[in-house]
């Protein structure tokens, strides 16, 4: 019983962001499609750049340089500038090795 909420609320959890992907590529795909229908051949290339842009910006920037340059850079990289990292407490077997 406990696994099956804890399934349900894993796929409730996973499913939820689909409905707002979904919109969004809804407009997107109809932005471009009505930027093909219109019979001008200005517009037409217009949507054949945006929607190479849009490929590029996904499977190009997304997914690799994005996180290549993550690894890079590191925590440099990281934003809001330079936090100061806590230091971590110490553990049981530490306190009692010193006394």
């Amino acid at each position: 019983m406990v696994t099956l909420l804890l399934l349900l609320i894993f796929l409730r959890a996973i499913f939820a962001p689909l409905y707002l992907l979904a919109a969004s590529l809804l407009a997107v795909l109809a932005t471009l499609g009505l930027t093909v229908v219109i019979p001008l051949e200005q517009f037409r290339q217009m949507a054949i750049i945006m929607a190479v842009g849009v490929m590029v910006d996904t499977v190009v920037v997304r997914s690799l340089l994005v996180p290549g340059l993550v690894a890079l850079f590191g925590r440099a990289g990281m934003w809001p500038g330079h936090q100061q990292i806590p230091e971590p407490l110490p553990t049981d077997r530490e306190l009692s090795a010193t006394g």
